[in-house]
């Protein structure tokens, strides 16, 4: 009798786990935490600029919200 669950989990723990990241979840496999930068690289986005922020609120006449500019 097989069990794909465990056949899948025999697999994870041989190969390397990337870390995690999803609307809803963040984990790292890692002790030094999740790599944004290879996040941005694997998706092809870049960082929030200070010329960008000062752009969006160019366009939306107020200061952007907090979280932005962390």
């Amino acid at each position: 009798m097989s069990f794909p669950v465990a056949e899948e989990a025999i697999q994870n723990t041989t190969e390397e786990v990337e870390d995690i990241v999803d609307p809803w979840n963040v984990a790292s496999t890692s002790d030094k935490g999740i790599d944004y930068d290879k996040l941005i690289r694997r998706f092809g986005s870049s960082k929030i600029s200070p010329e960008l922020i000062a752009r969006i609120e160019s366009i939306i006449k107020r200061p952007v919200h907090y979280f932005i500019r962390r």
